[in-house]
């Protein structure tokens, strides 16, 4: 069952729901941060599947509960995981241009935002820091890793794009860097429909990815990857793209549906 339920309604009815036996397969923030709950990205932390064992046997119920990932926190996941895996992340400064779709239906006012930028996303800070550590760490330990988000909501229907500024542990060489996120593609071998392969695109122009003319990379489940540069400050910095709807919200949803069933939990 997908739950796309209101934050604010969604814990008590996913629970009740799960406990009668049925997977739940959550867009809803309710659940995100229980440390028995799986905050699943396919290409990024498939093994946290295995807490659903841990939370059936701790909540003594049939069904479980699954959540996706808040829509920004995806995207800058997606991107860090190759990254972190080869030259291990030590910090990440993370700011965002958010779309208006972003703020759910009906949204914000044609006069408040446009031709304006809002600095001010609540809760999305705090969100996007906390959740991109427990997506990258163990099952049970989030992954050492200092996150500053700040968030920004922009005048661009769809899309989610993220400068990212980070400091690695071991150094980076930004050619084989291009080369890592080109060939990082772990879902290749499992078939699921709705996939992208691979997850990343890479740009080598200066000019992109631009929201226009990259969101609906593969179907708008990729997610588009350009500016790669050094940093002087910290170790490199880059610019991420992804759509804030599909890959970050019902198509994550759908993704791990199908990862799910690949691996006979469903």
């Amino acid at each position: 069952m997908f739950s796309a339920l209101p934050s604010r309604v969604a814990g008590p009815i996913e629970e009740k729901i799960a406990s009668r036996g049925f997977p739940i397969v959550s867009n809803a923030a309710s659940h995100r941060m229980d440390p028995d709950v799986p905050l699943l990205i396919p290409e990024v932390n498939p093994d946290h599947i295995e807490l659903l064992e841990e939370q059936k046997r701790r909540r003594k119920w049939d069904g479980f509960i699954v959540a996706n990932p808040n829509c920004t926190s995806s995207v800058l996941a997606i991107s860090l995981k190759p990254i972190h895996d080869q030259y291990k992340l030590d910090s990440v400064i993370a700011s965002s241009m958010q779309a208006v779709s972003g703020a759910g239906y009906p949204g914000l006012s044609f006069l408040d935002i446009s031709g304006n930028v809002i600095p001010y996303i609540k809760s999305e800070e705090e969100k996007l820091e906390e959740e991109t550590k427990k997506i990258l760490g163990s099952l049970r330990q989030p992954a050492d890793i200092t996150v500053s988000a700040s968030c920004h909501r922009v005048p661009t229907r769809d899309g989610h794009m993220i400068s990212v500024f980070l400091k690695t542990v071991n150094e980076v060489d930004v050619e084989d860097l291009y080369f890592l996120l080109q060939s990082f593609n772990p879902l290749e071998n499992l078939n699921l429909p709705t996939a992208p392969i691979p997850p990343i695109k890479v740009f080598r122009m200066p000019d992109r990815p631009q929201t226009s003319r990259d969101v609906y990379y593969g179907n708008g489940m990729g997610i588009c990857v350009g500016r790669i540069r050094k940093c002087d400050v910290l170790t490199l910095k880059y610019v991420v793209l992804g759509h804030n709807t599909i890959r970050g919200g019902a198509g994550m949803g759908v993704l791990n549906a199908e990862l799910l069933k690949v691996r006979g939990v469903l």
